[in-house]
């Protein structure tokens, strides 16, 4: 399952920051989580005005079945990396989605819904897996928090790196 979630570059104070106007910033991480396993099999580390669809395009290879994923990876790039690699494409397309796209794993997906509903499509595909990846995010934060200590992108990569190692290594001790 991919995903992608927001880390503060600091530990704020958020009236300081309100009363001096200073801009918060953020660190996305992108997360490819065995669903299975709940470990983190894979990962990028982006400054968060990079597109989730962008970031994963490097995270998928052809050792993978299938992905789950929200609409934010609902992009033609996406389907065309998983159609060379015949992995299964289980994301939700957008409300305003139609059939006439390039990838037929896309169509599929769109006619289904309009045919079965959202509901049943959910169910038919196993949708509902791709909570995982939001599970494993609630576990990573109540662990590590919601921000970085570290203040430059080079060693907030690493510190971020540092905790999925951590995270993983406790995963796999059960």
């Amino acid at each position: 399952a991919l995903d992608s979630s927001g880390v503060k570059v600091h530990k704020s104070y958020g009236w300081i920051e309100r009363k001096h106007g200073i801009k918060k910033h953020y660190i996305k991480i992108h997360f490819a989580v065995n669903i299975n396993t709940k470990e983190i099999i894979d990962m990028q580390i982006t400054r968060d005005d990079i597109a989730d669809s962008k970031a994963a395009i490097d995270m998928i290879n052809d050792n993978i079945d299938k992905v789950y994923a929200d609409g934010a990876y609902d992009t033609l790039s996406i389907y065309k990396i998983l159609e060379d690699n015949n992995i299964e494409a289980i994301i939700k397309p957008r409300r305003n989605a139609r059939d006439d796209s390039i990838s037929n794993i896309r169509n599929d997906n769109v006619r289904c819904i309009r045919e079965l509903g959202y509901k049943q499509w959910s169910k038919l595909k196993g949708y509902g897996k791709r909570w995982m990846v939001e599970t494993v995010y609630s576990s990573f934060k109540r662990m590590f928090n919601e921000y970085c200590l570290a203040r430059s992108f080079e060693y907030i990569k690493k510190e971020i790196i540092t905790k999925v190692w951590i995270y993983n290594m406790l995963i796999n001790l059960r």
